[in-house]
């Protein structure tokens, strides 16, 4: 199975989430224009040990919406860099 990514655009950044065979853990990152990272999940979800996410979709100008593999959906303001809400889905 090849790597996959899913991504969401916004004016200067993209919001990449990483996947492939073995999901790696905090596999979300936002990218600038120049390909620097500005920020990793990890920055955002403070969680007692890292975990895996396994969606990801842009809902708004500003808003992410992305599911942990332990089945919470956390809504993400990406300039804010911070929680909008977070609902268990699982």
């Amino acid at each position: 199975m090849m790597n996959e990514a899913k991504k969401a655009i916004f004016n200067d950044m993209t919001v990449v989430l990483l996947m492939g065979k073995k999901i790696p853990v905090d596999n979300i990152y936002a990218i600038n224009q120049t390909g620097e990272i500005i920020w990793r999940i990890g920055d955002i979800i403070k969680l007692p040990k890292p975990e895996a996410y396994v969606a990801l979709s842009k809902i708004s100008s500003r808003e992410i919406r992305v599911i942990s593999s332990s089945g919470i959906l956390y809504v993400i303001d990406v300039f804010a860099k911070k929680i909008v809400s977070k609902q268990i889905v699982k």
